[in-house]
């Protein structure tokens, strides 16, 4: 009995971990940010953007630096769905970078390691700015 016990308690002690760590657990304030796409050549995967505005002036700290949007479980989803926006935007209408609206919270503590060292901000939703509905991740 105590053997299973004790392999719970661990159990739960590492999925608790896992989860205080991706910030599942902690949620920022929820925001509302207009950033510009960034085309970097650092990842095929790389969705970084560049604040241009922010809803709570609690973090004009982000105004012109990079943030990484993140969804929580479907970052393949939201990745290629920046990418096919941010293409058909600029394809033959003469948009150099396309500008986005999320809303969503700075993953906290704070900044994680990306290739650019860009802050991480989880995505609840997202729209292009020539759009009128967000979409959801």
């Amino acid at each position: 009995m105590k053997g299973k016990v004790f392999r719970l308690s661990v159990l739960s002690a590492i999925v608790v971990g896992v989860m205080a760590y991706f910030g599942f657990l902690k949620e920022g304030n929820h925001i509302e940010v207009k950033a510009r796409y960034r085309q970097y050549a650092c990842s095929a995967n790389n969705i970084d953007m560049n604040v241009i505005s922010v809803s709570d002036t609690a973090y004009s700290y982000l105004l012109g630096k990079d943030i990484s949007p993140e969804a929580v479980f479907k970052q393949t989803k939201l990745t290629d769905w920046v990418v096919s926006k941010a293409s058909f935007y600029q394809s033959g209408k003469g948009v150099s970078l396309p500008d986005f609206i999320l809303i969503g919270y700075v993953r906290e503590p704070g900044p994680i390691p990306h290739c650019t060292g860009a802050v991480c901000f989880k995505v609840e939703r997202i729209k292009h700015q020539n759009e009128s509905q967000f979409t959801e991740f």
